[in-house]
């Protein structure tokens, strides 16, 4: 009996790790869940500057924000919010989708993604992405984030272990 209970424990776990390490969920959960959540946090951090993401963008300097008021007038936030101008950079790192929800332009084609079994990659094809992120960064996930979106990784798939299991 005790040999039998070993060996299942040890079929189920080998199962798991399978489970676990063959990803064949992740582009879908990636798709449909991670990218779209990863827009609203951007845009969440673009809205509150960052402070949510574990600090704030610091001012501009005092020339470049008087200039920045009469250049971008008639811009989206009238010149006066930070880190939207023409809301390019923004419109370059959420995906479409978000950009629409949020009434946020900009050419789509600058979002770029690429979701493999077992990761995401995110960036931007707009050419000051990282000279922006360099002074008032925009690309980190923090851990927090991290493990919320790991957690409900495990929950979907334990949802779609027990839909295979119905069929």
């Amino acid at each position: 009996m005790m040999k039998d209970s070993a060996k299942f424990k040890k079929t189920l776990d080998k199962a798991f790790k399978n489970l676990l390490t063959s990803n064949r969920f992740f582009p879908g959960w990636a798709n449909r869940i991670l990218i779209p959540e990863y827009g609203d946090m951007q845009l969440r951090r673009w809205k509150r500057k960052n402070s949510e993401s574990g600090g704030v963008w610091h001012p501009l300097n005092k020339t470049y924000a008087k200039s920045k008021l009469r250049r971008y007038a008639s811009m989206p936030g009238g010149g006066r919010t930070m880190m939207i101008a023409t809301s390019r950079l923004l419109a370059g790192i959420i995906p479409p989708k978000n950009r629409a929800e949020a009434g946020v332009k900009g050419p789509k084609e600058e979002f770029r993604k690429a979701v493999t079994k077992n990761s995401v990659i995110l960036t931007t094809s707009v050419p000051y992405a990282k000279e922006v992120n360099e002074e008032r960064e925009f690309t980190s996930v923090s851990q927090e984030q991290r493990r919320k979106w790991a957690l409900e990784y495990a929950k979907y798939l334990a949802r779609g272990l027990r839909l295979k299991a119905d069929s």
